[in-house]
């Protein structure tokens, strides 16, 4: 008896009538963009106070654009429609709001059928039970966000308070799918060692940019497909004093790097817009560093191109360098929040080399 043909036949028998479990089942990837949130809900909730509550919250401005564009894409399936279709329990990210006294409603069986069996039952004895996170639960990649109120008043109320917290949530859920669309074709490694030997920064650039100029302490890479326009400016000073971080020296910094794009008109350059819009500045933390995030709008002074504009300035104290990195797309008939997002994505990923 040749049993080594006996245990390859028993270990293909094992696979063929294996194939149904879990192992060889693997759950899909999740689908969808950055910025897109499902909201599980019946019409008449959407429709309603809750909806509204959903819309004011998520679907504020976007900061900063020209035309108005959301923070988030708001996209609304019923339970019963979701609990139906499985594409529909295959997307990146959701909100699932529930009132947990009604047994009756459809979210509370969707919730029971499709998420977490007992946590209903948990909430209505356990009114501390606010919310509940679940990840990879129909698909890899994918965070659900279950939250709970007794009633339509108490939900409402609940998804005020935890705006913040699900915020923090989804935007580094988020940023992982915004980096691989901005590096989907790979890095251009020529262009980070490029700004490592001319600046001393660790800066990953994305294959599809080039140089368009470059001076001694100052670099211009741009990427053109379609009708989009992207810029990555990069330039050093030496460090004065705190004025160079104000509103009105970062704008000056920035206006003074947009002498060097030109239009097809005469003596044209980019500004900053701030007659017409907000400048946002924001503090933060670079490696230990003091730095100041500027967003805010640019255009052209004697043409009509404009758009959004991202600036971070890292102060080096030791060195006595000031480094300024700036962001910028023109994409006149496209929606720009996803764009310039990469731009903050690529930009806020700098390193100061040791």
């Amino acid at each position: 008896m040749n049993w080594t043909n006996i245990i390859f036949w028993m270990a293909s028998i094992f696979v063929l009538t294996g194939c149904d479990s879990k192992k060889f089942n693997p759950k899909p990837l999740a689908m969808g963009e950055p910025n897109r949130i499902t909201v599980v809900a019946d019409q008449s909730e959407v429709k309603g106070p809750l909806g509204d509550t959903l819309r004011a919250l998520f679907e504020k401005s976007y900061l900063i654009t020209p035309q108005d564009e959301p923070q988030y894409d708001l996209r609304y399936h019923t339970p019963n429609a979701v609990a139906a279709d499985e594409y529909k329990r295959s997307l990146r990210t959701y909100i699932i709001p529930v009132i947990t006294k009604d047994t009756s409603r459809s979210s509370v069986r969707f919730v029971k059928n499709f998420v977490d069996r007992h946590i209903i039952d948990k909430a209505r004895i356990d009114t501390s039970i606010t919310n509940r996170i679940y990840k990879n639960l129909w698909a890899k990649g994918q965070i659900i966000i279950l939250v709970l109120g007794k009633d339509e008043k108490q939900l409402i109320s609940r998804i005020k308070d935890q705006y913040p917290s699900i915020i923090n949530l989804i935007r580094p859920h988020d940023q992982k799918l915004i980096h691989s669309r901005a590096f989907v074709e790979g890095e251009d490694r020529r262009l980070t060692e490029l700004i490592d030997s001319m600046f001393g920064l660790k800066l990953e650039i994305p294959e599809g940019y080039y140089m368009a100029v470059k001076k001694k302490n100052t670099l211009w890479l741009r990427k053109d497909y379609l009708d989009i326009n992207m810029n990555i400016m990069i330039a050093q000073y030496r460090y004065k004093n705190a004025d160079q971080v104000s509103k009105e020296g970062m704008i000056n910094v920035f206006n003074d790097l947009g002498k060097l794009v030109t239009t097809d008109t005469p003596d044209d350059r980019v500004v900053i817009d701030d007659k017409n819009f907000p400048v946002v500045l924001y503090t933060k933390t670079v490696d230990g560093h003091y730095a100041i995030e500027m967003r805010a709008i640019w255009n052209t002074v004697k043409d009509f191109f404009g758009g959004p504009a991202i600036a971070l300035a890292i102060i080096d104290t030791t060195k006595g360098k000031l480094y300024y990195i700036t962001g910028f797309v023109y994409s006149p008939s496209k929606q720009k929040r996803d764009l310039i997002e990469q731009l903050g994505h690529i930009i806020s990923s700098v390193q100061l080399k040791r």
